[in-house]
């Protein structure tokens, strides 16, 4: 019993003494219990707390100053009513008047009333809370109820500190319970005290799963990193940006941003540690995906560099070659040259799969449809699987146009299917599914180099091993394979990749161990009609040798003097020059017509367009034909040649060059498209 809950009783005792008193004395005492009534309204005016003691009939006998304060009335009211010009209510808001009030109780019952709160006001709303305390008094004599005392205890401003005090509680939970990062606490132990919505969200367990618990979000492997910065901050400690790897309720792995610190009690002590977490996964992956195509742009760039210089020196080798094999030689040395062709024609198809995964291939883009190019295909896919794998296709019914090159699109078929079916050495199954997509921004937001928009979907799908996650961050690099040696280039994956990225798609790979693989391929639907265009094949000239003058321009002297000798065998006359300031030169300097222009697309100080167009602006018949280890962005688009662009591939063999420069000679008009 506290000494304010006391007082009733305190009170209430002295009045059973001022009555006994009574008693005793008889009427000789009457005076004597005047001035002894009043010591005992001043004794109960020295009280802070409000006292009003009521008769067996519920009259007030006396209010103290502290009553009438608090309740608003005076002493003439208090003495003669419960309190007419005020209310007194419960909690609740229900009225706390007449046989509701505690002394009333108290008188009925008998029994003492304790720790009820009254809220009072002379008018609204209400102005003042107050405990109540009520006890009987019984005269010690006969035991009848002669009086009841009440305490009243002002609470007003604690009421008022405990409204703010739980105003602020519930804000606090609703900004954690809004949160969009997760925000948790834990006592000093270790045990969750708070688990936010986000949190639940991002790790799975509900709160009433684990408040009061520890934290099960940490793996084995984490716990002591995890205690020693819970240890340090119950030493006052904070941490902000600290990277973590915990785990979701599904077991998989969050990577995680925290903010530590600690939580202070009322005597500064720390009580416990709050955490904000925020969930790094997403974007780790991201960042993860950009590097991967950043090094794969690298990487292409490299390859594509690579692959210039080489066919320029391929170029060479099988020029040479085919010279040589026309004057007719024998025995071991026309093996020797015919083994030197073979090689420099596997060199090549490796520098043509580089140019691929660099992009820098010519392509020959047409109207396609999916469908009937799978169709197609599939004709040869049963030699190229084997029995030992089945074969579904699921052509979407309505599917769209795409722009491609149906040959390259092809190769990426072959390719993956190759993939596939050595995935899948005891067999399996491989479905090839078609099917018009729109991307989201959701999509591409999560998808390096996806855009939003309407495409065309190309899955490819097999049962095989399935693959690493580190493995899949390679698939596509050029020469990476897990094959055995001799059984892969390295080369298929990052062909098919450059020929989807050329083409204006994108390729991503699916994959867990043992659950198969899924390649999933976009390309940007075209709202056509569905008949495809098929250019024409150009016509073969009846004779490639000719009369005319042509002006070479190309940096590789070897190149430039193959090309030269192999134009001069065929009758024309030839001008040559290393780059585009000598070729003006030469051409200014020239009395005669030059009839046509060969020339390297990449030349030191002026490309082969600037040259081209500078020629042309001074002589509108001439003819031009680009030639080039890899496209350039100055005369072609996305791969596909510039309207009017002639160009020849290196590297080319005497025959294909001197066709070729024929068909531009004899096509109506195969000068430089303007610029």
């Amino acid at each position: 019993m506290t000494i304010q809950s006391a007082i009733p009783f305190v009170l209430a005792a002295v009045a059973l003494i001022g009555l006994g008193f009574g008693l005793v004395a008889g009427q000789r005492w009457l005076g004597g219990r005047a001035h002894e009534a009043e010591r005992l309204r001043r004794f109960y005016d020295a009280f802070s707390c409000g006292i009003i003691v009521q008769d067996a009939g519920g009259r007030v006998l006396h209010a103290n100053q502290a009553a009438r304060d608090l309740l608003g009335t005076t002493d003439v009211v208090m003495a003669g009513s419960p309190g007419a010009d005020h209310r007194v209510v419960h909690e609740d808001g229900s009225s706390a008047e007449g046989d509701a009030h505690p002394l009333s109780q108290a008188r009925r019952t008998g029994l003492p009333v304790r720790g009820v709160v009254h809220g009072v006001s002379t008018g609204t709303p209400l102005e003042r809370w107050c405990l109540v305390d009520a006890v009987p008094v019984f005269d010690p004599a006969t035991g009848v109820l002669v009086e009841a005392v009440a305490s009243l205890t002002d609470i007003t401003e604690r009421r008022r500190a405990e409204t703010a005090l739980l105003n602020t509680t519930d804000t606090l939970s609703a900004l954690i319970q809004a949160s969009p990062l997760a925000i948790l606490a834990f006592d000093p132990v270790g045990k969750v005290t708070t688990w936010s919505a986000a949190a639940e969200q991002l790790f799975g367990w509900r709160a009433s799963e684990v408040v009061g618990r520890l934290l099960p979000a940490i793996a084995p492997d984490q716990q002591r990193t995890f205690r020693e910065h819970h240890l340090a901050v119950l030493q006052g400690q904070s941490f902000i940006d600290l990277e973590v790897h915990w785990q979701r309720r599904d077991g998989k792995p969050v990577i995680l941003s925290l903010a530590l610190a600690p939580l202070y009690g009322g005597l500064s002590e720390v009580r416990g540690v709050m955490v904000l977490a925020a969930d790094l996964t997403e974007r780790k992956k991201l960042e993860s995906q950009l590097r991967q195509s950043q090094k794969m742009e690298a990487v292409g760039q490299l390859a594509g560099g690579v692959a210039h210089d080489f066919n320029n020196l391929l170029t060479a080798i099988i020029g040479y070659t085919s010279l040589l094999l026309k004057a007719s030689p024998t025995g071991q040395q026309r093996e020797d040259l015919l083994e030197i062709d073979r090689a420099a024609a596997r060199a090549t198809e490796l520098t043509q799969q580089l140019l691929a995964f660099s992009r820098r291939q010519m392509l020959q883009p047409t109207l396609l449809d999916l469908n009937a190019v799978l169709s197609d295909t599939m004709r040869m896919m049963g030699r190229l699987l084997g029995e030992h794998i089945e074969l579904a296709i699921l052509p979407d019914s309505g599917l769209g146009m795409v722009r491609a090159d149906r040959g390259q699109i092809e190769q990426v078929i072959i390719n993956l299917a190759v993939n596939a079916r050595d995935a899948m050495e005891g067999g399996g199954k491989l479905i090839l599914e078609t099917r018009n997509v729109t991307l989201d921004r959701d999509y591409a937001s999560h998808h390096p180099g996806a855009v939003e928009g309407e495409f065309v979907m190309l899955a490819v799908t097999d049962s095989g091993i399935g693959m690493s996650a580190d493995i899949q961050a390679r698939i596509f690099e050029p020469f990476f394979t897990t094959k055995e040696r001799g059984k892969g280039t390295g080369l298929g994956l990052s062909t098919a990749y450059g020929i989807i990225k050329q083409s204006g798609g994108t390729i991503y790979v699916y994959s867990e161990p043992d659950r198969g693989t899924t390649f999933k391929i976009y390309l940007p639907r075209v709202m056509a009609a569905r008949s495809p265009i098929i250019l024409p094949a150009p016509l073969k000239p009846a004779s490639v040798r000719g009369a005319e003058t042509v002006l070479v321009v190309e940096d590789e002297e070897g190149v430039r003097s193959l090309t030269c000798r192999v134009l001069r065998t065929y009758g024309y006359t030839v001008l040559e020059a290393e780059n585009g300031g000598e070729a003006l030169l030469i051409a200014e300097q020239h009395a005669a017509p030059i009839h046509i222009l060969l020339t390297d697309v990449v030349l030191p100080r002026m490309s082969g367009r600037k040259l081209a167009e500078r020629l042309v602006r001074a002589s509108s018949k001439l003819r031009v034909l680009y030639m080039s280890g890899y496209t350039d962005g100055s005369i072609v688009n996305h791969g596909a040649l510039e309207p009017g662009t002639s160009f020849i591939q290196k590297p080319f063999t005497p025959e294909g060059l001197t066709q070729k420069l024929r068909e531009v000679l004899d096509s109506p008009d195969a000068s430089v498209p303007p610029a």
